[in-house]
Order: structure tokens, then sequence, then C-alpha cells
């Protein structure tokens, strides 16, 4: 399915400005202008990594896994409400810390 990386892709390319002015950019500035099709994208990418199972395997509509797939969606929709500096701090290191325990529930763990 390449649905979910085409929108991640589609999220990074946002990040970085395209015609930098002169000197410094400010890349907070470009941020808070580009936060909500940013997340916007990732809650759809997210969303597309969470019935891609359902619709292309015989995935079951409840695991563990949705578990984190929840709290992705709600991440996102947090970030995309907030215009808060620390809300969006707390809410990539919330990201970072899900990603890493689905990766160590999925594939480092014997079942």
């Amino acid at each position: 399915m390449l649905i979910a990386p085409t929108l991640l892709f589609f999220a990074c390319s946002l990040l970085m400005p395209h015609r930098p002015g002169p000197g410094n950019a400010d890349l907070e500035a470009h941020f808070l202008r580009i936060r909500r099709p940013f997340f916007a994208s990732y809650f759809l990418a997210s969303l597309a990594v969470m019935i891609d199972g359902n619709l292309l395997a015989d995935e079951s509509l409840w695991h563990s896994g949705r578990y984190s797939h929840i709290a992705m969606l709600s991440l996102a929709i947090w970030a995309y409400s907030t215009s808060s500096r620390n809300a969006h701090r707390l809410i990539a290191v919330a990201t970072t810390l899900s990603l890493l325990a689905v990766t160590i529930t999925r594939f480092w763990i014997p079942r």
C-alpha cells in the first residue's frame, strides 16, 4: 500500500521551507504556518496504516496494535488543534516513544 508512505513524504516535504529568505530562515514561524497540513497528512497516513491490514489482509478489527494506532491518531489531532510549543515538544516525544514501543512489541518480543 503506497498511500501511507506518500502521505508521510508529503508531511516531511512540508517541514523545510522551499525558499528560505536572505539570512537565517525562521523555522519556528514556518512550522507554525504549516503545522495544520503537516499534522493532517500525518493523521491520514496513520489512519491508512491502521486500516490497511483490515482491507488488504485478514487482520482482525481489534488487536493489541490498535492501542498505539489510537494513541498516534489522538496525538495527531491534539497537535493539529494546538499551537503551543511545549505541547508540540511533548507530542513529538510521545510519538517517538509510541513508535519505539510498537517496534519493540511487534518485532523484538517473542510470541
